[in-house]
């Protein structure tokens, strides 16, 4: 399974490689928007996880040229500050299919992508 990581903290995108790593999974790292959708293209992202502070191309218009572009239901997981609520809203309205919050642990971002995996699988 690969998974497409766009975060700029480094620190967390260590760790979540780490956890990747360790769980079987393969990461896709990329440092802003344009290339996520530039990867995204390629059609080997299985999950994309998009930080919402993304540059270049916004989390919100990565999440619009997967739906709306690319006509995909690939799961995406979004990153977001706490004090993102509405961002973290709006995101959702037009198609994340979860969140989480900065600072979080990866294990719990573990749980979250294999759950999204798992209702893939199941549809």
């Amino acid at each position: 399974m690969n998974i497409l990581i766009c975060e700029v903290e480094d620190i967390l995108m260590t760790a979540i490689r780490f956890r990747l790593q360790k769980n079987g999974f393969n990461m896709i790292a990329v440092e802003n928007g344009q290339e996520a959708i530039n990867e995204l293209e390629k059609g080997q992202a299985d999950i994309a996880i998009i930080g919402t502070k993304t540059s270049e191309v916004p989390a919100i218009d990565v999440i619009k040229y997967i739906r709306k572009v690319m006509k995909s239901d690939l799961p995406v997981i979004v990153v977001a500050d706490l004090d993102e609520g509405e961002a973290v809203l709006e995101l959702t309205n037009e198609g994340a299919n979860d969140f989480t919050f900065r600072p979080f642990k990866p294990k719990g971002l573990m749980v979250r992508i294999k759950r999204l995996l798992q209702q893939v699988e199941s549809s």
